[in-house]
């Protein structure tokens, strides 16, 4: 840190130095500019300009020493120009005289200069000339000179006031009346509505006021009514017309007719619903819709996105888009892409054509359907849109399919002791009589139901004798910690995953796989008891169909 302020003080010292050098110079030459001052001096750039700086900011050096800023040159060119145009008419007609007022030999810098002080709007430059624009009471004249709200370019040229100029500036009056019409459209006097020609403002506000009264319905309207309605000439009318489609006023429908919006007629048109007057407009079904009745009525203009419709309906995009749809802002995320959204209702419909209900994925499981059972099975991922109580009866239901009798313990998300279901044997039926417990665990992600959870599960039955089975079935996987520790227990407990329930939905309950638990043989007594155990079909050497599934 000292020596910092060491070479702090060193430096301070320098530029000290060459400051006081530079006063004298100054002193014994006032009239020395920066480079005058400059050749004199010994220290490095970035020295000298430090002391200059300090010396101008302590007022012992003049502004004017410093170069002048590219803004001041174009200001004093501008001001020496603008001097000799009002002294000499207005016009300056050679390239030497502007050479001579702008103080530049060069013909390429010359053309620069004469670019940059035409952009203050200060001055008309031409091909052969350079001239003062037309004055408050040239275009004043001009204006008042003209008698009729329809009038071209040589209307304008023929006014006095246009032909003065022109004189006065060394150009054509066709070339004056350009510059007039230019800058009285710019004051918004008149209005281009063509090539060469023009109208008064007020007789083109006339006009679209007109047209917006006609507007008493909301309907097509022809090309032909509304230029009748404008009261005007026909091109006149084409071209209020397409100014209100291209600013959003009109909407074209059809080849020559248009339909309203909310914004070119103020007191809007009578909602579809209730009949109160709204500007809004829907944009699916492309009538009047006051935002009450569109929150009434949700299942009829209600919206969805594009990812929700694909998600919650099953669709294919190719699907998707044979819809009309919106494109909307993203709320979330201002430089994301634009949201599409769809009707509601018309998603229902074809996920109703396509999977015979309107919400494919809102099962309700109270009774589980064939063609339920069919849709879990060609999209198992349904399952995680399941509640935990769903799931739950639909693994009843599986069960009750296996000709066993299902208890449901207590209710979902409420203390169940770890064991949701109790099943046991048709009490008319002849088969031995047992105690099942049944544990579901749910996931709305692929998170893998952990030992942890199976290990309460194996408590809770061993609280109660009775139990002599039990099953923890989850609709993803489990980890393999949970799988070792059953492979421990597998004489009680059993856990079952996604691939299970699968086959579970197409009523295979006899597969291998649910045999996995049962060892092939068992010895005791010195005795070695083989298991009967079902084996899956072979196909034969010539193709035929396969034999059905056997007992051995």
């Amino acid at each position: 840190m000292s020596m910092r302020r060491d070479d702090r003080k060193q430096w301070i010292e320098d530029r000290t130095a060459v400051a006081e050098r530079l006063v004298r110079a100054h002193q014994a030459n006032p009239e020395a500019r920066r480079a005058e001052l400059r050749s004199g001096e010994q220290a490095d750039e970035h020295l000298f300009e430090a002391a200059v700086n300090h010396l101008i900011a302590k007022g012992r050096l003049p502004r004017d020493v410093l170069p002048k800023s590219k803004h001041e040159i174009r200001e004093e060119r501008r001001a020496r120009l603008l001097t000799h145009l009002e002294s000499h008419g207005g016009c300056a007609a050679d390239a030497d005289t502007l050479r001579g007022i702008l103080e530049i030999t060069d013909l390429n810098e010359l053309a620069t200069a004469i670019t940059l002080v035409a952009e203050c709007n200060c001055f008309i430059v031409t091909p052969d000339r350079i001239f003062l624009p037309p004055d408050d009471a040239c275009l004043t004249g001009a204006f008042e000179e003209l008698t009729t709200s329809k009038f071209g370019i040589g209307d304008i040229a023929a006014t006095k006031a246009v032909t003065d100029y022109a004189e006065r500036s060394g150009i054509t009056a066709d070339a004056a009346a350009l510059v007039v019409a230019r800058v009285l459209e710019r004051q918004l006097k008149i209005v281009a509505i063509g090539e060469g020609e023009y109208r008064s403002r007020i007789s083109v506000q006339a006009a679209l006021r007109r047209i917006r009264a006609a507007f008493q319905e909301y309907r097509p309207y022809g090309a032909g009514e509304l230029m009748a309605a404008a009261e005007t000439d026909e091109l006149t009318a084409r071209h209020i017309l397409g100014d209100l489609e291209r600013t959003g006023g009109l909407r074209k429908f059809g080849e020559m007719a248009f339909k309203p919006t909310g914004s070119l007629f103020k007191r809007g048109w009578p909602c579809r619903e209730c009949g109160d007057r709204t500007r809004n407009i829907d944009a699916f079904h492309d009538e009047p819709l006051c935002a009450i009745c569109r929150s009434k009525f949700p299942k009829k203009y209600g919206c969805v996105t594009k990812t929700r419709a694909l998600r919650e309906f099953r669709l294919r995009e190719h699907e998707l888009y044979r819809l009309t749809y919106i494109e909307r802002d993203n709320p979330h995320y201002k430089n994301a892409s634009p949201m599409q959204l769809f009707l509601l209702s018309q998603v229902q419909e074809l996920a109703r054509a396509k999977w015979g209900t309107n919400e494919p994925y809102l099962i309700s499981l109270t009774e589980v359907s064939p063609d339920q059972l069919r849709q879990l099975q060609e999209d198992p991922e349904r399952l995680k849109q399941l509640s935990p109580e769903q799931f739950e009866r639909l693994l009843a239901d599986r069960f009750e399919a296996m000709g066993l009798c299902v208890q449901l313990i207590g209710r979902t998300n409420e203390p169940d002791g770890g064991i949701d279901l109790v099943a046991y044997p048709d009490p008319r039926s002849n088969q031995p009589k047992f105690l099942l417990a049944v544990q579901a665990e749910h996931h709305r992600t692929d998170r893998k139901t952990g030992a942890p959870k199976v290990q309460k599960f194996v408590g809770a039955m061993s609280a109660v004798p009775a139990f002599r089975l039990g099953f923890v079935v989850t609709n993803t996987t489990f980890t393999w910690t949970a799988e070792e520790y059953a492979r421990n227990q597998s004489h009680f407990l059993r856990l079952r995953s996604l691939e299970d329930l699968v086959r579970w939905f197409r009523d295979d309950f006899n597969d291998e796989s649910e045999w996995r638990e049962i060892p092939e043989f068992i010895e005791f007594g010195g005795f070695r008891v083989p298991i009967l155990k079902p084996q899956l079909p072979t196909t034969n050497s010539d193709d035929s169909v396969p034999p059905p599934s056997r007992i051995i």
